[in-house]
């Protein structure tokens, strides 16, 4: 994987849009840039998942 593109198009400060992306990447980049996306939400719905069960337990113990 290309870091440099990686980290100057799909990092910035300010999320660029899809359309920009497609401007600016070629096709290769854009099948890692959908990967990327993928593990993103991927990891959020982790995140939530995580949460719920501590929740649970907090309300099992009180």
């Amino acid at each position: 994987m290309k870091a440099g593109i990686f980290k100057r198009f799909v990092l910035p400060s300010r999320p660029l849009s899809k359309a920009t992306k497609l401007i600016i990447l070629p096709r290769t980049s854009l099948f890692i840039l959908q990967r990327y996306e993928n593990m993103r939400t991927e990891r959020r719905g982790r995140k939530k998942e995580k949460q719920e069960k501590r929740k649970e337990k907090g309300r099992k113990r009180g």
